[in-house]
């Protein structure tokens, strides 16, 4: 977390924002439970099943993908 002033308000706000999305946990794809976590840099593995997959690097799943999934669905 950014704490000091050097930087200004807007910029530590967006960085604790991403640091807070990557350190969270998310629901995995394959077995459907909140395992999921940030192995590396877009590397998401889940602590229950093992299930490793490439996504965001801040978030397993970015708004592009998603809207590129309802697009496919639309099919």
């Amino acid at each position: 977390m950014l704490r000091t002033p050097r930087y200004g308000k807007k910029n530590r706000q967006l960085y604790n924002k991403a640091i807070e999305k990557k350190r969270q946990k998310y629901i995995c794809p394959q077995c459907k439970t909140k395992k999921l976590v940030r192995v590396s840099y877009a590397v998401w593995q889940c602590k229950k099943c093992g299930f490793k997959m490439a996504g965001g690097s801040y978030t397993p799943f970015t708004e592009t993908g998603e809207i590129v999934l309802r697009m496919l669905g639309e099919l």
